[in-house]
């Protein structure tokens, strides 16, 4: 099941006059949780998401939301919600109206209980005019619960978070007696025994929402080919006047070898993927950004060569295609592209004009509380003393992938302070539940997506840089949603070579020689062997 929460706006006292410099806060509105029934339903989801973000404010208004109501169903939000806000205010006229609107939109309100709530004598009373205006509009409520956290026993560690997003002390945050977890079934029969009708609604709408996705399925932009000719027959014809320019004599097993990457390319549906790789190296090439000669895998393939996307001949050197591509391992090709750091955001830009703002974006990525970091942001949220916070966090080895897991097992030290100290030992216990956890988002280093679909109607977007969007989806999500990644990756090495170039080029002593390709020079690798030297990149430790 599929949905979203969304701060919406119902009338325009409510939200930002057009032009205003300081729109209303979201956080004082009520919210709906919209449930996506089938695929359109998902895509409205994926279009309101992007309209929130995109736009710059964390609601959207009720005209607004008004024009992506198919498909969806929308939970009117329990205690948060229009309807109970309405009621709560003692001024009901939106909760009495809510109901007639949401007929017309096809929408359900319906009332969120839980032990807390419907313990309330005030809840109670919301809880009964919610019912009636329910039976009066005939709209079904469902039985459902708010949930926070999946357990009991997070509830401080999920307290703890919102001290370390608000930069508060929990011991200052007044406590909810609520229990907001997820709710087993048995729980909820319990919870609802006086109100079956809700629990078979609730049931209703699990079944009515359908979303279905094709994982796996490749969904590559195609390359814009004029003539009437296929890809397939483009990216052949290319083929074979790059061989002629790489290969002055061609013999048949460089011809079968061609023949043989071809077949698989086009029998796997790359295709346009070896055109759109091509042509984008090209373009650097021809904009004078010195493109990198191809790195990994790649090198392998024949093909790559001949258009020129890497340098590298596999012919030569014996590099296999299929540790590149193989029809028996079917994965996404991985053509990394290196371009000089000062022209990576001119071939993004490129790309992004080329086949379109609504197919290109840039990948989101989230930044997580590392072990360090959760010590000291839960020790400033417990109000930890800060000199026991730095001596705890100076045990925790400041290396890759390190967890506090690890940390402990590895650090007598760490054993003795946590057993010596129960506020030391309480600390730890709750950065161990937060540890890992998104805490903030920045964009991947390298990644770009193109889509042979819009985006948004697939994907949720949100500015970026440049005015190129960025995905709200993280990368190993859109691989799984067949969207293409290409790495453009900026290399400062590639910017100081290309300046040695220029500088050679102009100089009296004319251009620069070319590196012979002998594997016999051990200067070089004694140089590295010795570590004198600094800055070599992808240089491999084992060689």
């Amino acid at each position: 099941m599929i949905g979203m929460e969304v701060a919406v706006a119902l009338d325009d006292s409510m939200s930002a006059e057009i032009g205003t410099a300081r729109p209303k806060s979201a956080a004082s509105m009520p919210v709906l949780v919209l449930l996506a029934q089938n695929d359109l339903g998902y895509q409205n989801l994926v279009r309101l998401s992007s309209l929130v973000q995109v736009n710059a404010r964390d609601y959207v208004s009720l005209d607004q939301l008004k024009h992506y109501t198919d498909g969806l169903i929308a939970l009117s939000g329990g205690t948060d919600g229009p309807v109970d806000q309405e009621l709560a205010s003692g001024e009901p006229k939106r909760g009495r109206t809510m109901g007639g609107w949401s007929a017309n939109a096809v929408f359900w309100p319906v009332f969120i209980g839980n032990p807390a709530a419907r313990g309330g004598r005030s809840q109670r009373q919301i809880e009964k005019q919610v019912l009636e205006i329910a039976k009066r509009r005939s709209i079904r409520c469902a039985a459902t619960g708010t949930i926070h956290y999946l357990s009991k026993n997070d509830a401080k560690a999920h307290a703890c978070l919102r001290c370390i997003k608000d930069g508060t002390k929990l011991a200052d945050q007044p406590q909810d007696p609520r229990d907001l977890s997820f709710q087993t079934t048995e729980a909820m029969l319990e919870r609802f025994a006086d109100l079956p009708e809700t629990l078979a609604v609730t049931e209703k709408i699990a079944a009515a929402c359908q979303v279905s996705f094709s994982f796996g399925r490749a969904r590559l932009p195609h390359f814009p080919i004029s003539g009437g000719m296929t890809s397939a027959q483009t990216l052949r014809e290319l083929c074979a006047k790059g061989l002629k320019e790489r290969y002055s004599d061609v013999n048949e097993t460089i011809e079968a070898r061609l023949n043989d990457e071809l077949s698989i390319i086009d029998q796997m549906g790359f295709n346009d993927y070896f055109l759109i790789v091509a042509d984008l190296v090209a373009h650097a090439r021809h904009s004078g950004y010195l493109p990198g000669p191809g790195r990994g895998s790649a090198a392998g393939s024949l093909v790559a060569y001949v258009l020129k996307i890497t340098e590298v001949d596999p012919i030569r050197y014996h590099l296999l295609f299929e540790r590149f591509l193989n029809p028996e391992r079917v994965t996404m090709p991985d053509i990394d592209l290196d371009f000089p750091d000062v022209n990576r955001d001119q071939m993004i830009a490129y790309a992004f004009e080329k086949y379109g703002h609504d197919h290109v974006a840039q990948i989101i990525t989230f930044g997580t509380l590392a072990a360090k970091a959760a010590i000291r942001d839960v020790g400033r949220a417990l109000d930890t003393d800060p000199r026991l916070v730095d001596s705890m966090a100076r045990l925790i080895p400041g290396v890759p992938k390190m967890t506090l897991e690890k940390a402990y097992k590895d650090s007598d030290k760490l054993k003795e302070l946590l057993q010596a100290s129960t506020e030391a030992a309480a600390l730890f216990t709750l950065a161990r539940r937060i540890e890992g956890l998104p805490r903030h988002t920045s964009i991947h280093a390298a990644g770009v997506i193109l889509s042979d679909q819009p985006l948004k109607r697939s994907v949720p977007i949100q500015s970026g840089h440049e005015g190129i969007p960025v995905t709200q989806y993280p990368m190993d999500v859109l691989e799984s949603l067949g969207l293409l990644k290409i790495d453009f990756l900026g290399l400062r090495n590639l910017t100081f070579m290309r300046e040695v170039l220029n500088v050679r080029r102009h100089s009296a002593k004319g251009g620069c020689p070319s590196i012979p390709y002998r594997l016999t020079i051990r200067r070089p690798f004694n140089c590295c062997v010795a570590g004198t030297q600094w800055g070599s990149f992808n240089w491999n430790p084992r060689v």
